[in-house]
């Protein structure tokens, strides 16, 4: 799988897979409520397209630490890994070729791929768990 295929998939799992199908707000979990807001949030801003332009990717950058910053403590490290990522691929030239070849060689790009991938898994799962969302559909 290219790097740019790795980073449509997961930037795609983090930001355009997010469907919500519900997401509690009672008053017992308010935080929890906003945090879901925020992804619904996040959804509502990149399900009119399918692929994230630069632009969005940029964008999705301080989205994703406003999520960090709103998550339940035990969700909130892998967001900003999320963050970290997007950011970095973010300053990438999409449309150069070369510059995406050179990504292979970059350590701390490749580290924080290597990192975004089970972090993103991990937000799947507890923002479904959190949220009551359904991925994929």
């Amino acid at each position: 799988m290219t790097t740019m295929t790795r980073f449509a998939a997961l930037v795609g799992t983090a930001t355009l897979a997010l469907p919500l199908v519900a997401c509690g707000d009672d008053s017992d979990n308010a935080s929890t409520g906003d945090y879901c807001e925020l992804v619904q949030e996040m959804q509502d801003s990149f399900a009119s397209s399918d692929n994230a332009s630069p632009e969005q990717i940029e964008g999705a950058v301080g989205t994703f630490r406003n999520i960090a910053d709103a998550a339940p403590g035990d969700i909130a490290p892998e967001w900003q890994t999320l963050a970290d990522w997007v950011e970095a691929y973010s300053e990438i030239d999409s449309s150069d070729p070369e510059a995406w070849a050179e990504v292979e060689n970059d350590e701390e790009l490749v580290q924080l791929r290597a990192d975004a991938e089970p972090a993103s898994t991990s937000v799947e799962e507890h923002v479904q768990a959190e949220c009551d969302i359904t991925l994929g559909e």
